[in-house]
């Protein structure tokens, strides 16, 4: 048993470099997927950002943009259900964290096209809001 207890700081220390590597490559992936999309190989860019999308759920800020992207590579690559179900992903993201989707770190080509998208979808759609009707209540004067 004392053996054991030697090596137990070592594997602590090897579990948080795996865990750190591990967010590198998830961010690497987003980046690569944002470079394929930007080149115009949408279906390329598919792969990395479904794949970044699952190791940023601890960061929604990344998640929200590299859901953004996605969405945006499924539309072109003309898989509309993907799109369909990577933007309920999105929604979901944003209700839980409103101040972290406005996508102010995406590509202006990237969010111009992502809010295109979204609003044809669901109308009333706005980045920030998860409902975007609810805003557009309260901002309207009440009438009685």
């Amino acid at each position: 048993m004392h053996r054991w207890t030697r090596w137990m700081p070592a594997a602590g220390l090897l579990a948080l470099a795996v865990a750190a590597g591990a967010a590198d490559f998830y961010e690497g992936q987003m980046r690569a997927g944002e470079q394929a999309l930007a080149a115009g190989r949408a279906a390329e860019s598919i792969d990395a950002l479904r794949v970044a999308s699952f190791g940023l759920l601890e960061k929604p800020a990344l998640l929200s943009e590299c859901l953004a992207a996605l969405a945006v590579a499924q539309n072109r690559a003309h898989r509309a259900a993907e799109a369909d179900a990577t933007l309920q992903r999105f929604q979901a993201v944003q209700a839980l964290y409103p101040a972290q989707t406005s996508l102010s770190s995406a590509s202006a080509p990237v969010r111009a096209e992502f809010e295109a998208f979204a609003r044809r979808r669901i109308p009333g759609f706005t980045l920030g809001a998860p409902d975007g009707n609810r805003q557009a209540r309260r901002e309207a004067p009440e009438s009685r």
